[in-house]
């Protein structure tokens, strides 16, 4: 399981954000539903649980990365059907009105062995193949669920945002996985009908439990991505940056068949404007 903590933000931005932007973001941010009719939002919140699916307009500020694919074909219940749209295969957050940041590791091929040489006493990666950066033109991001609960609405409509500039931790490492964080910026502002940022912790802000993760993945067993899925966990332990989830068969680890996710980590603290409950990274 990978978790995107905020460690450092890489690079400057390109288009910074104004006062009045800041500000703005400031009271805004971490909202756990987009704006929905309170008959839709009950309805969704009967989906609502721990380990599986995230109802459509929950969690407006997870950002699904995907290739924008053609048309293509899927047996649901063996009725054939097309589906136009795109795979995500990691997962983002939108901390500002045009970035979100992401994994490192999403935006690269890579292929790479690794193993632990005893003589050493040191990780030794062997690549199978050049590291290449991800054509960013080819790269498009999705905002919150958009996914119904039986997994058949997934990706069908747009928009879908593009990428204008991406920026590397200048020390991500990818054999052992350090620094993995990346910033991205979209061409365009994402509209408020789509998504809504997370707040962004203070310096001094402390872990609140419970922590959830969410993200996409697949199940290699299945044709059809997965939609967005979160876990609770309510224990932590700083000195480790351990985290334990409620339940032994909540997972989103890449263990056998199970979920594969690049996974963000949110958590909730008291609400400092109109809302009773902000949601932070």
């Amino acid at each position: 399981m990978t978790i995107l903590w905020l460690l450092f933000l890489p690079g400057v931005f390109s288009q910074k954000l104004s006062p009045q932007e800041n500000y703005r973001l400031k009271q805004e941010c971490g909202d756990r539903w987009l704006q929905m009719p309170q008959r839709a939002r009950r309805s969704a919140e009967k989906f609502i649980a721990i380990g599986s699916g995230v109802p459509p307009g929950e969690l407006p500020f997870v950002a699904g990365l995907a290739i924008r694919s053609e048309m293509r074909r899927f047996l649901y219940n063996q009725v054939q059907t097309l589906k136009y749209g795109t795979e995500a295969f990691c997962t983002g957050v939108q901390i500002s009105p045009r970035h979100i940041l992401t994994a490192a590791h999403c935006l690269f091929d890579i292929s790479v062995e690794k193993h632990f040489d005893k003589k050493s006493q040191r990780l030794i990666c062997e690549l199978k193949a050049p590291v290449v950066e991800k054509d960013v033109s080819k790269l498009v991001f999705v905002l919150g669920s958009r996914c119904d609960h039986n997994n058949t609405g997934c990706w069908m409509s747009e928009p879908y945002y593009r990428i204008k500039q991406k920026y590397i931790h200048p020390r991500y490492n990818y054999c052992i996985d350090t620094y993995d964080l990346g910033l991205v910026e979209l061409e365009h502002d994402i509209s408020s009908e789509h998504g809504k940022p997370i707040c962004m912790p203070d310096a001094q802000e402390s872990i609140s439990m419970p922590l959830m993760a969410a993200g996409y993945g697949y199940l290699p067993t299945r044709t059809e991505s997965l939609s967005l899925q979160r876990v609770w966990y309510d224990q932590y332990q700083d000195g480790d940056s351990v985290i334990f989830a409620q339940s032994a068969h909540q997972s989103l680890c890449p263990v056998g068949d199970r979920m594969k996710y690049t996974t963000i980590t949110i958590h909730a603290a008291p609400a400092v404007m109109k809302s009773p409950l902000k949601l932070l990274l």
